[in-house]
């Protein structure tokens, strides 16, 4: 599957900011970035521009993007329930219990 983002690309940052502007929920104001990739602690916007990730989605990646342990159970989930409503229950309460006496939670 091709991407429009990225080095050579046909969008730009200031394209896809304006698209998100008008039609995306303009609920707080985010940098003018637009990233394309990552890896690890490092993300690259849709101009090539490289950047230290150092807000972590406000702790949601604090392992680093595209972390293959994580991606492997990422794609095995998705093999079996993708996302559902929040008007339904998912299944995650089954570990939930393990994940709190871990303390990773």
């Amino acid at each position: 599957m091709g991407t429009l983002l990225g080095p050579g690309g046909t969008a730009h940052a200031a394209d896809l900011v304006a698209t998100e502007w008008r039609y995306g929920a303009n609920n707080y104001r985010p940098l003018d970035v637009v990233l394309a990739r990552g890896e690890g602690a490092t993300v690259w916007d849709v101009e090539g521009r490289r950047y230290l990730d150092c807000l972590a989605a406000y702790s949601a990646v604090n392992q680093g993007h595209c972390h293959p342990k994580i991606l492997a159970a990422m794609v095995e989930q998705a093999g079996r329930l993708t996302l559902t409503s929040r008007a339904l229950r998912p299944c995650w309460s089954s570990f939930a219990p393990s994940l709190a006496r871990s303390g990773r939670c």
